[in-house]
């Protein structure tokens, strides 16, 4: 796709109208479950500083739908633990400790980079698009401008664009591939942005007028057949993604860069039969509860003013008039409606209690909409085992949707694009000789998630584990049979504990490591053995040599005596 201003707005042109059936319905959700993010037809511009909950007359909903995104951010991807590791696709590599002990500090390296940039700000932001609208706002990733000279690495930098202001386009894969934002900025930024092709009218509006806002269209496509040299891509236009900046009001470029990686990465919730690119939400799912129970408070309160302030019927035959507000006051034939007193409530005979237990109950159906009562503990203590089984409750219910499509479709592409922003950036130590002579298909690196959500899943595991090493324990102290040792692989059952365990490597020694470490150990003992033996052999030969001795001394002595004892006897 060449950068033709013409192009690029007719590919844009195609995407609004691929995305205009869904604008209505959006907007219809965040009348009443997301208020501020309104004006997704009108992008806003409507609505700036206005009051935006003239629609929304109960907030049970919005509430609902931002403790889910605060639980998902905060058991997924907050940056107050470490939420993620590194693992080569070839297990057999992370055996060797250097390899491991790289990742390791990869891992470190790119969590810190999280914790000090903006992203604990903006992923929550991406979560509750997600939720509401089954379409996350798209999380463009760029590195952040460089403040210290001689400083390789700038940092990074999130921006949870607005889904009113961004169109999709997905690849044959089903997966987002391309993201048009429009978006708005200072006349006099844009021209210290792009001095030499921003368009005159702009250049004039920021001698004039600088902070006058002038539209900024921002396209992110793949581009197509586009060859590799030796693996490399230094120049924008190789690389696998485009990047064009264009003022869309004057149908100019201004800018063309390019991308390694996917910089935009989009998750959507679930998908609808047959539609594409955009998915459905939970607020999809809630929305006419959400809407009744709207209607039914909005009725109330008419209906609670009318008790509060009936209107009031007054015979038309009284003296003077009577005007108390806010109620209003109809004149009537008393005499014919043999009203008395003359004055009297219009009683509509609304039951505010029996309003009040529905109202309840579809709040109740809203809540578990957004799965609410996982996310709140209970008020009593509880047991260990009542946390655990309340932890993979939540699991059964969260994880293939929480972690299966984000996963895929969020959090790998943003890890991957992380790391290599900062391994180009020279941010990450250089990788070791071990895995860049590797194959190729076994250096490849896979992302192993180890939050509170994450950890619950394996977390089976580990709890089997230790299961079996107790039972296989207990049997060897009742039989005291060694035999039973030998059904458990404890180096491989330790290990595979740890990965579960979310160890870190610094902890646990490598394969290689304990191999080398046995090898000392069993050459030390055998040097031991050797000497011992060989002292042993020694004090042999001189006991040995020293009872020759004593016995040839002996059988001297013995001589003598056997002679005289003869001649002894025959001098009796």
């Amino acid at each position: 796709m060449a950068g033709d201003p013409q192009q690029i707005l007719a590919r844009f042109a195609q995407l609004q109208q691929i995305r205009q059936p869904f604008e209505q319905h959006w907007e219809d959700i965040a009348e009443v479950l997301m208020p501020r993010k309104r004006g997704i037809i009108t992008r806003g511009k409507k609505r700036e500083g206005q009051k935006l909950t003239d629609l929304q007359y109960d907030g049970t909903g919005t509430r609902a739908a931002e403790n889910l995104a605060s639980f998902m951010h905060g058991s997924m991807t907050a940056s107050t633990f470490p939420w993620f590791g590194l693992q080569t696709r070839n297990v057999g590599l992370m055996d060797l400790k250097v390899i491991a002990d790289w990742l390791e500090e990869c891992a470190e390296r790119m969590l810190a980079a999280f914790a000090m940039s903006n992203w604990d700000s903006e992923a929550p932001e991406a979560y509750l698009d997600n939720i509401i609208f089954g379409t996350a706002s798209p999380m463009f990733i760029e590195e952040d401008e460089i403040e210290t000279e001689g400083q390789k690495f700038g940092g990074l930098k999130f921006t949870a664009i607005s889904l009113g202001d961004a169109w999709c386009a997905e690849n044959r894969k089903r997966r987002i591939d391309t993201v048009y934002w429009l978006t708005s900025m200072a006349a006099i930024d844009v021209v210290n942005d792009w001095p030499d092709t921003a368009s005159d009218t702009t250049k004039a509006a920021a001698r004039t007028r600088p902070y006058s806002t002038v539209n900024i269209l921002m396209a992110i496509e793949p581009r197509k057949n586009i060859p590799r040299a030796n693996g490399q891509r230094p120049f924008s236009w190789d690389m696998p993604y485009a990047c064009y900046y264009l003022e869309p009001d004057r149908r100019s470029l201004l800018e063309e860069k390019g991308f390694h990686e996917f910089p935009a990465p989009t998750p959507r919730w679930s998908r609808g039969n047959g539609e594409r690119i955009y998915g459905r939400g939970r607020g999809d799912s809630a929305y006419p509860d959400v809407r009744t129970l709207n209607e039914a408070v909005r009725y109330k309160l008419m209906s609670l003013a009318m008790a509060l302030f009936p209107p009031l019927l007054k015979d038309v035959g009284l003296a003077g008039s009577i005007r108390w507000l806010p109620g209003a006051v109809h004149d009537v034939n008393g005499k014919a409606l043999g009203m008395n007193p003359p004055v009297q409530p219009i009683l509509n005979g609304a039951q505010f209690d029996v309003a009040e237990v529905e109202e309840e109950k579809m709040r109740d159906v809203i809540k578990e909409a957004f799965h609410s009562g996982l996310l709140q503990l209970p008020e009593k203590e509880m047991t260990a085992q009542e946390a655990h089984l309340r932890i993979q409750l939540m699991m059964r219910v969260l994880g293939p949707g929480v972690l299966g499509r984000h996963k895929s479709e969020f959090l790998d592409p943003t890890i991957t694009r992380v790391f290599g922003l900062m391994l180009r950036g020279g941010a990450l130590p250089p990788p070791p000789q071990e895995i860049l002579l590797a194959p190729s298909e076994e250096r490849s690196i896979d992302v192993v998630y180890k939050g509170p959500l994450a950890a619950a899943q394996r977390s089976q595991d580990t709890l089997a584990i230790d299961s079996q090493m107790d039972a296989t324990l207990t049997v060897f102290e009742r039989t005291q049979d060694p035999e039973v040792l030998d059904t458990i692989d404890f180096d491989e059952a330790m290990w595979s504990r740890s990965a579960g365990g979310s160890v870190p490597s610094k902890v646990m020694r490598g394969k290689d490591q304990v191999a080398k470490r046995r090898a000392a150990r069993a050459k030390a003992a055998q040097a031991v053995q050797a000497r011992e033996e060989r002292t042993a052999m020694a004090d042999e030969s001189l006991k040995t040599a020293n009872a020759q001795k004593a016995l040839a001394q002996a059988d001297t002595g013995m001589g003598d005596r056997t002679r005289m004892v003869p001649e002894a006897e025959m001098g009796l």
